[in-house]
């Protein structure tokens, strides 16, 4: 609404004169284009390409891809180069790091932080949120509440308002339990007036169901089997390549119940890989993994690859080909048996949307079912494929409790910081060419080992070099604004640089005079800015000298 893609049906929506918003859409339209870098161009003016290239440097994409070919990672780092390149009043910004890796969500996070632009964020990133919320909208149930504070301050105040509203709710349980003692002794006989009683109980009722339960999920846990074998899985210098590109290289791993291994990287690196080999949906070109005869695998990722999306959600939970002419009504949970409805209602699903196809469903409620179908199964091992994204912040609560009461041992593939604190007891990280390193503790205990994977390439040699690989990716030739900048802009290099010589030989001068500190402090920090100016100019400078060369 905000956005103004959708109406509302009352109220009123205004936009002060001149500001602009930047809406991130989930599902951008890529269809008229033939690269990203064509899409990401065919959305700005001249001016705002060289910011878009700088961008695009910055989440590491590749423009030059086919948007038919792109994942849904490069299509999402194409909309965010530019949205950030157009330079909005207000940002709109809908789970902006759903896809990203650890640097490119680093990287769109301090940039975030230096943007003067107004900011809605929407994210179950809580370190991103925690970065850069200065207010928290919080919406429960259609009700909206308010904290003028940032994330770090939400879950405390969440936590009090739920409490608040368990006194209320068992205060109105009361309530109820007497009107409806008045409604049972009979109303044939009281006046027309008392028949209101009624209508105020109908609405008691609605009141207590519509109000938040924070007695859901407080029976939730995964099934798990008996067997309480020690070593689960063991991998003994495994090797994997694929052409020609070694992404796994003698690696070995051993895997004991209680185990909590989070598996971190860039995209690309070889997560998906290493995963797939431990769970034997690929077999090592060499080495060994050996699962123990007790071991079995709860997999989180079957949503997503299933190729029936017409199948109803209460098909999906049941599993095994059921289909609803079966009468699915009961599925075993462990070893108790749920009625389906009840069972999926704990997971917040209507009525309706139990019956409904799953391919409907919204990103989170995809999350959550796959969360209930995972539940179901009985393993020790669960493997956990970016279980994060599009979940509620509740249920990433509800999750991380599970998994810290879970018996049996976990493989978690994230690029979320505060989920892996909260869970992991080692990371598993590439450290190139195939090698990869098991290190104990959480992201924060690991963050300095980890600085390579994370670090922004932000030296100007380096941002030249990249920016100039990029430019030709692009497919934008010299404007005719542009070669106007460039010829102001080689006109003016050598005054600036003539100006700061000047600058340089006064400071000198003037250096050993002590009495003369103050007027050394301002022409010093004069110098400064002089002296970055001219870095800025050399930049652009360079950038519209490589496009020249290129349209010629």
């Amino acid at each position: 609404v905000i956005a103004g893609v959708r109406k509302i049906d009352s109220g009123r929506r205004s936009i002060s004169t001149g500001v602009s918003i930047g809406y991130l859409n989930q599902t951008p339209d890529l269809s008229d284009h033939h690269t990203l870098g064509d899409y990401v161009a065919s959305s700005l003016g001249e001016a705002s390409i060289y910011q878009a290239q700088k961008v695009a440097v910055g989440l590491g994409f590749d423009p030059n891809i086919k948007t038919q070919k792109a994942s849904g990672g490069e299509i999402r780092r194409a909309s965010i180069a530019a949205l950030l390149a157009g330079n909005p009043s207000l940002l709109i910004l809908d789970e902006p790091t759903n896809h990203l890796d650890i640097k490119a969500i680093i990287w769109l996070e301090e940039r975030l932080q230096s943007s003067k632009a107004a900011m809605m964020l929407i994210s179950h990133d809580r370190t991103m949120l925690a970065a850069l919320s200065k207010r928290i909208v919080w919406v429960d149930r259609g009700e909206v509440h308010e904290i003028t504070k940032g994330f770090a301050h939400f879950e405390d105040w969440r936590d009090q308002k739920l409490e608040q509203q368990e006194r209320e709710k068992n205060k109105l349980n009361k309530l109820i339990s007497a009107e409806k003692r008045w409604a049972a002794e009979g109303i044939s006989a009281r006046r027309k007036r008392n028949q209101r009683r009624l209508v105020q109980l109908k609405a008691l009722r609605e009141k207590y169901n519509n109000m938040h339960n924070q007695k859901e999920f407080a029976d939730a846990q995964f099934a798990e089997n008996n067997i309480k074998s020690r070593i689960l899985l063991e991998a003994k210098n495994i090797t994997k390549q694929f052409n020609s590109r070694c992404l796994i290289k003698n690696f070995s791993l051993r895997v004991l119940r209680g185990d909590r291994i989070a598996m971190i990287g860039p995209n690309g690196s070889g997560k998906t890989t290493l995963v797939n080999l431990l769970c034997k949906e690929l077999e090592p070109d060499s080495g060994i993994i050996k699962w123990r005869m007790n071991t079995q695998l709860g997999k989180f990722d079957q949503i997503r690859t299933i190729s029936n999306q017409d199948q109803s959600v209460k098909e999906f939970l049941a599993g095994e080909g059921r289909r609803a002419r079966d009468q699915i009504d009961h599925i075993v949970v462990g070893n108790k048996s749920r009625h389906v409805r009840g069972y999926l209602k704990d997971f917040l699903f209507s009525n309706s949307q139990i019956e409904s196809p799953i391919k409907i469903l919204s990103g989170g409620e995809r999350a959550r079912l796959e969360l209930a179908r995972l539940m179901t199964k009985e393993s020790n091992l669960l493997v956990l494929d970016e279980p994060t994204n599009d979940l509620d912040v509740e249920t990433l609560d509800l999750l991380q409790e599970l998994l810290g009461n879970y018996q049996g041992a976990v493989i978690l593939v994230s690029h979320d910081r505060d989920f892996i604190d909260r869970v992991a007891t080692s990371i598993i990280a590439p450290l190139g060419d195939g090698v990869w390193q098991n290190m104990v503790g959480g992201w924060t205990d690991n963050i300095r080992r980890l600085q390579y994977l994370i670090e922004p390439s932000n030296t100007k040699r380096t941002i030249k070099k990249k920016v100039q690989q990029t430019i030709k990716k692009m497919n934008v030739g010299l404007s005719f604004t542009e070669t106007y900048r460039l010829a102001e802009i080689e006109r003016a290099m050598p005054v600036q640089e003539a100006t700061i010589s000047k600058l340089a030989d006064e400071i000198a001068f003037i250096s050993n005079d002590k009495q003369k500190y103050d007027e050394l402090q301002l022409k010093c920090q004069q110098l400064s800015k002089m002296q970055k100016t001219l870095s800025e100019i050399e930049e652009e400078w360079f950038l519209l000298i490589g496009k020249k060369e290129k349209s010629k």
